[in-house]
């Protein structure tokens, strides 16, 4: 899979904003992991049917592809990032480990995916009124920041990513932007309403918060993401949306 590579601001779901400002790819394990016996031959969880093709980026059996993500959380949670391997991954998820290397090129495409891959799919309904808009948001955004494999394996893919700006600036436009975009829409809607004045309100600052704190409280381990989300609808809503008087 050829890496469209980028700027993400991983502060955590600010993952994603914030780990711009440096860069390595430390970690990213360019192509498949060797897999050998003694004598330099292939190990049984290499050997598929060769007549298949085997282009990076192809898309999975979508059993298969759940199976595989499902996986990746599951070790993420366990493990953390530096000792989950793909060919754990191959393992629990009953799967050859050339499948995976099919669509993921190496393990931090595979764990990007598995932690991020449901942030674009984030919703930004319309209740009528700007905090209750945006608290929907957040729940749903603290949901996956709070995830035990979300707290164990993100700063690991962070540290990863750090060294390579292409890979942030990817990152940051594929997982970033939607949430970004969420917020604006909910900001945009109040604006029209009549509750806060255009401008004053810059929805980046809101994935910066939001990431921060929820990553934080859910390293403490002392809440639930429930309760993660209602101290920071709480500090949002009641501490930094410019409400017109």
């Amino acid at each position: 899979m050829s890496s469209k590579r980028s700027e993400v601001r991983l502060d955590n779901s600010a993952v994603i904003e914030e780990a711009t400002a440096s860069g390595d790819r430390g970690g990213a394990n360019q192509g498949p992991e060797a897999s050998t016996g003694g004598d330099g031959s292939s190990s049984m969880i290499d050997q598929v049917d060769q007549s298949e093709s085997s282009v990076i980026g192809r898309p999975p059996d979508m059993a298969n592809r759940a199976a595989v993500l499902n996986a990746t959380n599951e070790l993420l949670a366990e493990v953390g990032y530096a000792d989950m391997t793909i060919d754990a991954v191959a393992k629990r998820a009953g799967l050859y480990r050339n499948l995976i290397y099919r669509t993921w090129s190496n393990k931090l495409f595979l764990v990007r995916e598995a932690l991020l891959g449901d942030i674009p799919n984030l919703v930004a309904p319309d209740h009528g009124n700007l905090a209750d808009d945006l608290a929907a948001i957040i729940r749903q955004q603290t949901a996956i920041v709070c995830s035990p494999a979300y707290v164990r394996g993100m700063p690991g893919l962070m540290t990863a990513m750090m060294s390579d700006r292409e890979l942030r600036q990817d990152t940051h436009e594929q997982y970033a932007k939607p949430v970004i975009r969420r917020f604006r829409l909910a900001i945009d809607r109040a604006v029209q309403r009549g509750e806060i004045r255009s401008g004053q309100f810059d929805p980046r600052t809101l994935l910066l918060t939001l990431g921060g704190v929820a990553q934080q409280f859910a390293q403490d381990g002392h809440y639930t993401h429930e309760e993660i989300s209602d101290h920071i609808i709480t500090l949002v809503c009641h501490g930094m949306v410019p409400w017109n008087d």
